[in-house]
């Protein structure tokens, strides 16, 4: 934590920090992040949109006012089912972030989660909690005629895994 409040310090326009993270399954430790430059030049609103990028929330580091000027917690706990990706799109939009060249968590996959279930119930909640929180921004940010193409094509795909059972292995 003193190494994102450092950062933070010495660079008062960055709005968030994130770091790197390690992947656990089943007792297994692996790096399935990007080295630090990689993982910048990603972090654009649209890629998180098409799910090409992503950010763990515990390794989340907010700055108190950008986090008290633009993202509105209350709101997204109410109506979205997942809060870490409306933050993440609100700061993406607002702020200049960073990640930090270090590792501060361990994401543990679990068989039966939210993101990962065997239920095609839960699945289907899921996906389509993700799709709404992308409409929403959509609609409020607008996006380029290739992302909306690529959110399209996903949401296809996703609506065939569920009908199929086919997105987990």
């Amino acid at each position: 934590l003193q190494r994102y409040a450092d950062f933070m310090d010495r660079h008062p326009s960055v709005g968030f920090c994130t770091s790197r993270v390690l992947t656990q399954y089943n007792g297994i430790r692996t790096d399935t992040s990007l080295p630090s430059a990689e993982a910048m030049r990603r972090m654009t609103f649209d890629n998180f949109l098409v799910g090409n990028a992503q950010i763990h929330a515990q390794a989340f580091f907010i700055r108190r006012s950008v986090f008290l000027k633009y993202v509105d917690f209350e709101m997204f706990a109410k109506r979205y089912s997942l809060w870490d990706y409306p933050i993440i799109l609100t700061l993406i939009n607002h702020t200049k972030f960073h990640q930090l060249p270090i590792y501060t968590a361990v994401f543990h996959i679990s068989d039966e989660s939210t993101t990962m279930t065997r239920s095609r119930a839960r699945r289907l909640k899921y996906i389509l909690g993700q799709y709404n929180i992308k409409a929403s921004f959509i609609m409020k940010y607008g996006r380029k005629p290739k992302t909306l193409a690529r959110i399209t094509y996903k949401f296809a795909r996703d609506m065939y895994s569920i009908a199929f059972a086919r997105w987990y292995k």
